[in-house]
């Protein structure tokens, strides 16, 4: 019977890599990373949104 390695949990050197987002999403794509990378997750409520609830949202938003 071989003696296998021990497992290790914890922080792995790999999944501390940032993204570096680019392309038309970067902005998507480093508001979600640092979102999720919080210790407290979140992300905008700007992204629930399609182009027409943005649009509804905003006239909603100017009603007195």
């Amino acid at each position: 019977m071989s003696k296998s390695a021990p497992l290790e949990l914890g922080h792995s050197h790999e999944s501390d890599r940032r993204v570096e987002p680019t392309g038309i999403d970067s902005e998507f794509a480093a508001d979600v990373v640092a979102g999720l990378s919080a210790n407290e997750k979140t992300l905008a409520p700007k992204y629930f949104y399609d182009a027409t609830g943005s649009h509804l949202f905003e006239a909603i938003c100017l009603t007195p």
